[in-house]
């Protein structure tokens, strides 16, 4: 294990990377790495301006619901 494995944020930055050329598939994949990996406020996914278009993703709003069901 890398001394990284628990930290969300390079997955974080792969999705804003692969949202940036379009692959919103893979995107979505690497916000559940960055969920697996310690992402926990779901206002990070909400306002980022470099995801804004995963939102309208069934999935991205399934992640963002998921991290929301966490913290209540």
């Amino acid at each position: 294990m890398s001394e990284f494995s628990d930290d969300p944020w390079p997955n974080l930055a792969l999705a804003e990377t692969h949202t940036a050329m379009g692959n919103k598939k893979q995107a979505i994949k690497d916000l559940r790495e960055a969920v697996k990996h310690g992402l926990k406020h779901p206002e990070t996914l909400e306002q980022d301006r470099d995801l804004q278009a995963l939102q309208s993703e069934p999935e991205f709003q399934k992640i963002v619901a998921e991290l929301k069901a966490k913290q209540n």
